[in-house]
């Protein structure tokens, strides 16, 4: 959150300057990243389809949340809890609603008459067609702890969800009700300790510039080793027996279940301190600006052009990835190393390198933060544009949110009422989200722009919402 929504009560010191039309802009640019990576089958894209395989967007959301939130400089947070509560009260209306949204088309796919107790690890080949070409029905089947039971699992998923706990080591009793709302519960831990690293920067690093780098590099060499140990521990794990020697597709019966890849790279995938360091880097990032105050020399000019810079490296880097073509049958990509190379049966092994892929841009990412935040340079103008910054920057948070609901419901108004969920569209390993919204690439544009209208409804709404909530809390529980 921008400091703008702060209590203004609180008294405050001396801020710096910090270009906040410009991170607001940012901000709604990795959003439609975010939809870009879920909207769109993988084969309509194309070539563009390898920028998903470098999502360095993730990361960077909660490195802009802790600079977000430590940028104000305000005083000690004293009561940390209720800081806590009140920070996590004025995002949950929202949540409250897309898990509403969400729970509804659960229940379209999933009932006790479509429940299946036949649990699987990975997907299945009849999974959205059967032997004869026909759309399979709709199906379901119960999570890694309940496998055997609707209600079991339909009430843990609801418990998870609304406590926000759709992380490690809570994922095997839930079903995936919201495709990408373990971002919400990540960022809820990361609320969580934020009054006492906050505290513990103002009061024993503050102005202290040497000590500040100290930390940053720190924290950015921790998470290097963090990405380099999962990659090494995990790489030449097994497939799950998909496919024989030559590539060619083996019988169901012949499939592994994968169990221990599986549990594996989902568990680093949502394990709370390996994002929370992005959020203390952004916060420790936040504090360093704040000493060293670059927006207030005579150089501001060239950390504008150093952004300038970063942006083209980040805009070279992903037109290197396109040109890699589509994937050949073999797998064979020049970008990739020879673990995550293998198209046919490492699917968990490709999912980790598009991870840690992403993860190790982390101090080009920071220092892009701390660079645009001076509002200097081309790509910050762009970023300030009005329409941009004004306009569509604020429906950031409900675009994330909203916007697997909203694909969902323009697949089926546009598909004869197909819908899109977890079990027809799962991906081989075990995750959070099915494969893309299967339509086509230009239909991205379509759905987004549904997606920031319905959004920009939700934001009118939102105070409706939020009285209401406060109007439950208080006066009937």
């Amino acid at each position: 959150m921008d400091p703008e929504e702060d209590d203004k009560a609180v008294v405050k010191t001396v801020k710096s300057k910090v270009d906040w039309d410009v991170i607001g802009g940012f901000r709604f640019i990795l959003a439609c990243y975010v939809m870009f990576m879920h909207i769109g089958s993988n084969e309509s894209w194309g070539a563009f389809n390898n920028l998903r395989s470098w999502p360095w967007h993730v990361h960077v959301f909660f490195t802009l949340g802790g600079y977000s939130m430590a940028s104000p400089m305000n005083p000690t947070i004293q009561k940390k809890f209720s800081y806590f509560l009140a920070r996590i009260g004025s995002m949950y209306p929202m949540y409250a609603v897309a898990l509403t949204f969400g729970l509804i088309n659960l229940l379209i796919v999933c009932r006790p008459s479509t429940f299946r107790s036949d649990f699987h690890w990975d997907a299945q080949p009849d999974d959205l067609y059967l032997e004869d070409g026909s759309l399979a029905p709709l199906f379901c089947e119960g999570t890694p702890a309940t496998p055997t039971s609707y209600w079991g699992s339909l009430f843990l998923t609801i418990f998870t969800y609304i406590f926000g706990l759709a992380i490690t080591p809570f994922w095997p009793i839930t079903w995936w009700l919201g495709y990408y709302l373990w971002f919400s519960s990540m960022y809820y831990c990361c609320l969580a300790c934020f009054p006492a690293t906050y505290n513990y920067f103002f009061d024993k690093t503050r102005k202290n510039i040497k000590l500040l780098l100290i930390w940053l590099f720190g924290l950015l060499a921790a998470n290097a080793a963090i990405c380099t140990g999962a990659w090494f521990i995990w790489k030449d794990m097994e497939g799950y027996g998909h496919y024989d020697e030559e590539g060619n597709p083996a019988s169901p019966e012949e499939y592994s279940n994968g169990v221990a890849q599986n549990a594996g790279v989902l568990s680093f995938y949502l394990f709370g301190p390996l994002w929370q360091i992005y959020f203390v880097i952004g916060m420790a990032a936040a504090f360093l600006y704040d000493a060293h105050r670059p927006a207030e020399k005579h150089s501001a000019r060239r950390w504008g052009w150093l952004a300038d810079f970063i942006t083209l490296s980040m805009i070279g880097m992903s037109i290197a990835l396109v040109l890699q073509g589509v994937q050949p049958s073999d797998g064979e990509m020049y970008m990739r190393p020879e673990s995550s190379n293998q198209k046919m049966d490492s699917a968990n092994a490709n999912r980790l390198w598009d991870n840690v892929a992403g993860r190790i841009f982390a101090p080009l990412t920071t220092l892009w933060i701390y660079a645009l935040s001076t509002g200097e340079g081309f790509t910050a103008k762009l970023l300030r544009w009005s329409f941009l910054a004004k306009t569509l920057a604020p429906n950031a948070y409900n675009c994330f949110l909203f916007h697997q609901m909203v694909g969902q419901w323009y697949f089926a108004a546009t598909r004869n009422g197909t819908m899109w969920n977890w079990w027809r569209f799962r991906k081989e390993m075990y995750w959070f989200s099915p494969g893309p919204c299967p339509v086509e690439w230009y239909e991205y544009f379509y759905v987004v722009g549904l997606v920031v209208a319905f959004s920009r409804l939700m934001t009118t709404l939102e105070p409706i919402v939020s009285d209401g909530c406060k109007y439950l809390f208080e006066e009937k529980i």
